[in-house]
């Protein structure tokens, strides 16, 4: 299928962006996390050329080259808003009359008052439009504990962490400081997106023809940054209580990457916290709701969360991603190994001839 059809009716379709006189259009992707920002980011990455024949341009980074892989990456504009602000103006400054910038990075969502803030001395120079994507909180839960293993270490169980959950809540109030600002945000339901991100990103532009009319962009790419199996899970977990953070995420993205299409394993959630769930984002889903058309519409998951067999097994792709982990792993650990023995060796030397040796030594390093 091509990579823009959308397999629902184009219900989502956005305005246009408008061409004012002396302003350069600026569109910026936030995530927000956990709603497909990996695969359309690598789509973006592999697609620049795509885009700017369309007068849409995706400033480089170093980490497309691992975006084109399908590899987890953060998007081109990772640096925070100071960042931002100099990306656009270099970009402004490089590229033709009319052509619109696009950035994106989840890490924004966090930030978007501190890019305002930033980006008032362009206000007469750019419009800005802001673009991200929202998710049902119980899904948003589930994937972000998965997230928080995988990236940052946690050791919790999801019964200990699932009513940390408040992205939406954070979503409602940056909308309703963006739009205060007089500033241009598009709004679109992940769960009911999921199956085309980038069609539904550049239809809530109203882009979406006017890239397809550009020739044969690549496919989507093979889910990227998926969730782990409950098997994964608790490898992870152990990993991060044993070796620590950098350990779990090391293999973790290993795993993600090697084996994508594992099925992610979804937590069983109590009455008690679908009930508080509903509560809390009772606002929420109404302030969204009233923007979104119905089909879009964002409701709390009646899905019965699943469980895996009482003695879950690794598949062989799991095993093989274990495999080139670890392999890794203990090459750097070698590698680490030998300088240690390298410098033994050295310290040995200066013990036996302090004065010959000594001053070598210090000028090397």
């Amino acid at each position: 299928m091509n990579a823009l059809a959308s397999p629902i009716p184009h219900t989502t379709v956005g305005k246009p962006l408008e061409a004012l006189p002396g302003l350069r259009n600026v569109i910026l992707h936030v995530g927000h996390p956990k709603t497909g920002s990996s695969a359309l980011q690598s789509w973006l990455a592999q697609n620049r050329n795509v885009l700017a024949s369309a007068g849409l341009i995706y400033p480089d980074h170093a980490s497309f080259d691992h975006a084109r892989r399908f590899g987890i990456t953060s998007g081109n504009a990772v640096g925070g808003p100071e960042f931002l602000f100099e990306r656009i103006l270099e970009a402004d400054r490089d590229s033709a009359e009319g052509d619109t910038l696009l950035f994106s990075s989840e890490v924004l969502f966090w930030k978007l008052d501190d890019i305002v803030e930033r980006l008032q001395p362009l206000r007469d120079r750019i419009a800005l439009t802001v673009v991200f994507f929202i998710r049902e909180p119980l899904e948003m839960a589930c994937s972000s504990y998965h997230q928080a293993v995988k990236r940052n270490g946690e050791t919790q169980s999801f019964e200990q962490c699932v009513l940390r959950e408040a992205h939406l809540l954070e979503a409602e109030r940056a909308h309703r400081m963006l739009r205060r600002e007089g500033i241009d945000v598009r709004v679109l339901n992940y769960g009911t997106r999921r199956g085309n991100i980038v069609g539904a990103f550049f239809d809530a532009l109203g882009l979406g023809e006017a890239v397809a009319q550009q020739g044969e962009a690549a496919e989507m790419p093979a889910r990227v940054n998926r969730s782990l199996s409950r098997s994964e899970l608790e490898l992870v977990r152990a990993v991060n209580r044993v070796s620590g953070r950098e350990a779990g995420w090391r293999l973790s993205d290993m795993l993600v990457e090697h084996a994508p299409e594992v099925t992610p394993y979804r937590h069983r959630v109590s009455e008690e916290v679908r009930t508080e769930f509903g509560a809390r984002f009772e606002h929420a889903f109404a302030y969204f709701n009233e923007m979104l058309p119905a089909v879009d519409a964002l409701r709390l998951s009646s899905e019965r969360r699943h469980e895996e067999p009482a003695r879950p097994e690794l598949d062989r792709l799991q095993i093989e991603a274990l495999a080139v982990a670890y392999g890794e792993m203990a090459r750097e650990l070698e590698d680490t190994a030998r300088e240690s023995d390298a410098l033994r060796k050295e310290m040995r030397c200066i013990l036996r001839y302090p004065w010959k040796r000594l001053g070598r030594f210090l000028r090397r390093a």
